[in-house]
C-alpha cells in the first residue's frame, strides 16, 4: 500500500521486518515509545509488535484480527482464495472486492459508508502492485509465529476490537482473553469493512482506552 517498497520476494514480509518498518519510523523521529493502532493487515502486525518490539510501545489497539499462526498443512481459505484472485489478474481483483462490499452493504448499518469508501479502496487496488500483494499472502500462508504462545506474557496493555458480523469475532475474543489485562470491545451488526468505516461508533472506546493508559502512566497524578 502507499508508496513504500513493493518486494516480489516473500521473505522480505517476515512480521519481524514489518514490524521493522513501524519502530524505524519512530527512529526516524526521534520517539522512544508510542501507541500504536492498527486495523487489519495493521492489526497483524500489533499483534506482531507484541512479539518483537512490545518495549517501544505504551499501548496497543488492534482491530479486525486475530493472533491465529498459519497452519501449512492447512492454509487459510480465504488467503488461497485471494491468491488465485490476483493470479487471474487486476479486473479480477477490483471485482472480488466489490463482491465483498457489496455483500457487506447488504447488512450493514450505515451501507452509505461502504459505498462512500469504494472509489478511493477501488484506485489502491488498480494501482497497487499485484506481484507484491501475491508475495505477502503466500508467506503469511506459511509464517509461523506462534503469537497465541506469547499472548499471556504481554505486558503491554492492549485494546482487541472487532465487528461481531467480521469473521475474525470469535478468534480476536479469545485472543483477547489471553492477554493480562487486555480490554476487548465488539460492534453489533457491523462487519469487517463498515468497522474501518464507522469512526464516529468506533473510535470513542478506542481513545478512551488509550486515555485510561496515559492516567495509569508512572508519574501521572490526578
Amino acid at each position: 500500500h502507499g508508496s513504500s517498497d513493493k518486494p516480489h520476494e516473500p521473505e522480505a514480509y517476515r512480521m519481524d521486518l514489518r514490524v521493522g518498518d513501524v519502530t524505524a519510523v519512530l527512529d526516524h523521529l526521534g520517539i522512544d515509545r508510542a501507541h500504536f493502532l492498527g486495523y487489519s493487515d495493521g492489526g497483524e502486525v500489533g499483534f506482531g509488535i507484541a512479539k518483537y518490539a512490545p518495549d517501544r510501545f505504551t499501548a496497543l489497539a488492534i482491530g479486525g484480527a486475530d493472533a491465529e499462526d498459519p497452519d501449512p498443512e492447512h492454509p487459510s481459505a480465504w488467503s488461497e482464495r485471494m491468491i488465485g484472485v490476483l493470479r487471474e489478474g487486476r479486473e479480477a481483483a477490483v471485482a472480488a472486492f466489490r463482491a465483498g462490499a457489496e455483500r457487506e452493504m447488504r447488512t450493514a448499518q450505515k451501507p452509505s459508508l461502504i459505498q462512500a469508501m469504494l472509489p478511493a479502496r477501488e484506485k489502491l487496488i488498480r494501482e497497487s502492485d499485484l506481484e507484491a500483494l501475491l508475495a505477502l499472502l503466500s508467506w503469511r500462508q506459511k509464517e509461523r509465529l506462534r503469537i497465541p504462545e506469547i499472548l499471556p506474557q504481554v505486558k503491554v496493555p492492549c485494546l482487541l476490537f472487532v465487528g461481531e458480523a467480521d469473521g475474525s469475532l470469535q478468534a480476536a475474543k479469545e485472543a483477547s482473553a489471553r492477554i493480562p489485562g487486555a480490554r476487548f470491545v465488539s460492534f453489533p451488526g457491523l462487519g469487517h469493512i463498515e468497522t474501518a468505516a464507522d469512526v464516529d461508533r468506533v473510535l470513542p472506546p478506542i481513545l478512551r482506552f488509550l486515555a485510561d493508559v496515559d492516567r495509569m502512566a508512572p508519574g501521572v497524578t490526578e
